[in-house]
């Protein structure tokens, strides 16, 4: 049972704004489970059983308990549960797999896609999915656009979800290529690999598509949408992150950009993270931070790091929790026996052995 609900304000150094959201998911710290919590009103809505709740989206959230998966509304109420399922939430629609199949919903829970298929997923304007062991795309309507005729299919371009290529990943008859929407051949079915691509925001404020090929020595380079040569293949390995360039080099890693050049000097052991344009290097059981150019954010080396969220980022180090901002700086006084990143605006910590969110602003409210 929940104790009162007691405010506490802590002195920090932000001033940004609450969420415009009431009603959030909430992880209790030392029950280890979550529940709904009214910010304004610090009513608890669903008591902390679930295993796990998203953050809401057009009014719906994302729930996990024990084997099921459902959607819960602001209220609390389950408007959806499914056993040894899965559901998936897009901008404008919900993947559901019950049984053996998919089918979509649109935020009104109306079937838009039939459960027919064997694998679904939105992307863009589009649903890819797999009928029969065939690949094909369709509409909203379930209008089929590019038949079911391959063995995968996705869209070339993949990482920055707001940019899509028109042009489609596809493989046929063991062999790669790439295909348009009208089911037109740009990339013939001869490619043993095919990498996909990213989109490079120019100067001049055009997308460029960008991927990585091997060359005869068996290295790796980058090309780009013209079959123009960005980065030579001198590397062992390259992975995209965050419109930067992880490359690897007689065992070790660093970053480098479109332009080759080098962001984070290749001598590192592990491979550099990118989160939300923070880079995350390990040194000897240690992890320092750098911004999206290489400038180091601080001079601390922490012992844990957590995503960049709501444009702070968890830290820990000499046994104590913080957040700091994408400048490197510390955003409260006091320090956390534990925490957990913020989720809509709210973290979840453990302060003086009791459980408690808070907010940007300092707002902890007690659910213990």
């Amino acid at each position: 049972m929940l104790k009162k609900i007691i405010l506490i304000f802590l002195i920090i150094k932000s001033n940004n704004l609450l969420s415009t959201s009431n009603v959030i998911p909430f992880y209790h710290i030392k029950l280890m489970k979550w529940g709904l919590i009214d910010t304004i009103t610090n009513k608890t809505i669903s008591k902390p059983t679930y295993n796990k709740i998203y953050n809401f989206r057009k009014g719906f959230a994302w729930f996990k308990f024990e084997n099921n998966e459902g959607i819960l509304n602001e209220f609390g109420q389950e408007l959806l549960r499914i056993n040894n399922g899965h559901i998936y939430f897009y901008d404008n629609f919900i993947v559901v797999k019950s049984s053996k199949y998919y089918h979509a919903l649109n935020y009104n829970l109306d079937t838009i896609i039939p459960p027919l298929y064997k694998s679904l997923f939105n992307k863009g304007s589009y649903f890819f999915a797999k009928k029969n062991d065939k690949w094909g795309v369709l509409d909203f309507n379930n209008n089929i656009i590019i038949p079911f005729e391959y063995e995968y299919l996705e869209f070339w371009i993949f990482e920055k979800t707001e940019y899509f290529s028109k042009n489609i990943k596809a493989k046929k008859d063991g062999k790669w290529g790439l295909i348009n929407l009208n089911n037109e051949i740009i990339i013939p079915f001869e490619n043993n690999e095919f990498f996909n691509g990213i989109f490079e925001n120019k100067n001049d404020g055009k997308n460029q598509g960008i991927t990585k090929f091997k060359g005869e020595n068996n290295k790796y380079g980058c090309i780009d949408s013209t079959g123009k040569t960005v980065i030579q293949p001198i590397y062992d390995e390259i992975e995209f992150n965050e419109n930067l360039f992880k490359v690897k080099k007689n065992d070790l890693w660093g970053l480098i950009n479109h332009d080759s050049k080098i962001i984070i000097d290749v001598k590192h052991e592990w491979p550099p993270s990118i989160n939300n344009g923070i880079i995350t290097i390990y040194e000897n059981l240690k992890i320092t931070l750098y911004d999206s150019i290489g400038t180091k954010l601080n001079n601390q080396k922490y012992d844990y790091v957590g995503n960049r969220k709501d444009n702070f980022i968890l830290v820990k180090y000499e046994n104590k929790y913080n957040f700091i901002n994408h400048q490197g700086i510390e955003q409260f006084k006091s320090s956390f026996q534990n925490a957990f990143s913020f989720e809509n605006n709210w973290a979840s910590i453990l302060f003086n052995d009791k459980a408690y969110i808070i907010n940007m602003q300092g707002v902890m409210i007690c659910v213990d």
